[in-house]
C-alpha cells in the first residue's frame, strides 16, 4: 500500500521457492518478529506491559481519560483501525475485533493440513484462542463504556 499518488513495484525472482518452502520462511520470519524482536509498544511486549499497567490506570487517570485509554486499545484490535461501532453509537454490524489472528489461524491451518504439519495445526488453534481473547477484551471495554458493566479486571489475564 502506498499513498494516493504512490505505487509499489514488486519484482519476483525467476527461481521462486515452492509453496511449502515459502510458507516455512514466512512463518519463521513472522515468529521471529513476534517472539525475538521486542519493541516495547508492539507484539508480545505490549500485551505484557498492558497487563501489568492496566490495573493502575483507574487510579492514575481521570474517568474520562481512563475511558479514552480503554477505547484506544480496542481501536487497533479490529481488521482495520477503528473504534467499535457500539462505542460510537452506531447501530449496525461491526468488523471482527480479533487482531487478525483469525486470518492467520486459517492460513496456518490450511497449510498444516496441506503439508501434514501437526505443529502448524496446533499453532492455528492457539491463534484462534488469541483471537477469541482479543474479542473478549473488546467486548469488556464496550460493555464498560456503553452499559456500565465492569469486567475490566479480567483484561490483564486475557492479555497474558
Amino acid at each position: 500500500m502506498g499513498d494516493k499518488n504512490g505505487f509499489i513495484k514488486i519484482r519476483l525472482s525467476e527461481n521462486l521457492p515452492d509453496k511449502y518452502t515459502l510458507s516455512c520462511n514466512c512463518l519463521l520470519k513472522k515468529a521471529e518478529r513476534q517472539l525475538k524482536e521486542k519493541p516495547y509498544i508492539l507484539g508480545i511486549s505490549a500485551y505484557e506491559k498492558i497487563a501489568r499497567e492496566l490495573p493502575k490506570w483507574k487510579k492514575k487517570f481521570s474517568e474520562e481519560d481512563y475511558r479514552k485509554t480503554l477505547i484506544s486499545i480496542t481501536e487497533y484490535m479490529g481488521k482495520v483501525p477503528k473504534v467499535p461501532n457500539q462505542i460510537m453509537g452506531v447501530k449496525e454490524a461491526d468488523i471482527p475485533y480479533c487482531a487478525n489472528y483469525d486470518i492467520l489461524a486459517v492460513i496456518i491451518h490450511e497449510l498444516g493440513l496441506a503439508y501434514k504439519q501437526d505443529n502448524w495445526i496446533k499453532s492455528a488453534e492457539l491463534f484462534n484462542k488469541c483471537g477469541k481473547n482479543i474479542e473478549t477484551i473488546v467486548t469488556c471495554v464496550v460493555q464498560y463504556c456503553c452499559n456500565d458493566v465492569h469486567r475490566i479486571d479480567e483484561l490483564p489475564n486475557l492479555f497474558l
